[in-house]
């Protein structure tokens, strides 16, 4: 209970003195830690007040073998999105509202026949979110959340094993959902 008041006082107090990016700055590096670990480059826009990142991520969902005491992995999902963000108020900081293509790449057990099967898809999605820099002695940091919205247009759905119990995100949907609670990057 102390540690979450405590880092909702950090993250308020961050809020209050963080800004918008610098206009001499370009370029970052960003990682997103929850719900799903990802790493990600930014490019920034100044006159446009716009992003461009490239994100990629991994995940793996698990099926617990009761017999033989080990989880066999069912599903390995790599993703790449492309998000251009739009920043509200004409400044690279604050509101901002995006569009996103991501490619998809499985190798996973099917459900019909447990034989193992590749697939690739291609989504793409709307999203809005916030983001926030601030400016040290040390270079210039942000940290944001966002959510993501979408479809998988390309590929096939529905086609892997799961245990239903823990498939959450779900990467074999049509739909696309994600939530970023806590991303945080550096700005060069």
């Amino acid at each position: 209970m102390i540690g979450k008041v405590v880092a909702g006082i950090l993250l308020s107090s961050t809020i209050m003195i963080a800004g918008n990016l610098p206009q001499d700055k370009h370029w970052g590096v960003g990682i997103h830690i929850a719900p799903l670990p990802s790493v990600s480059a930014s490019y920034y826009l100044h006159k446009q007040s716009m992003e461009l990142e490239l994100d990629t991520a991994y995940d793996e969902e698990f099926q617990s073998s009761w017999d033989k005491g080990v989880d066999i992995p069912n599903l390995e999902t790599y993703t790449t999105d492309l998000h251009l963000r739009k920043y509200h108020d004409g400044q690279i900081g604050g509101l901002y509202f995006s569009g996103f293509l991501r490619f998809s790449y499985q190798d996973g057990l099917l459900k019909e026949d447990f034989y193992a099967a590749r697939n690739s898809k291609l989504g793409i999605g709307v999203g809005i979110g916030y983001r926030t820099f601030q400016d040290a002695d040390i270079g210039v940091w942000y940290w944001s959340i966002g959510l993501n919205a979408g479809l998988y247009v390309v590929g096939e759905n529905d086609i892997y094993r799961h245990d239903d119990l823990f498939a959450l995100p779900d990467n074999d949907r049509k739909e696309i959902f994600n939530v970023d609670l806590l991303k945080f990057g550096y700005i060069f």
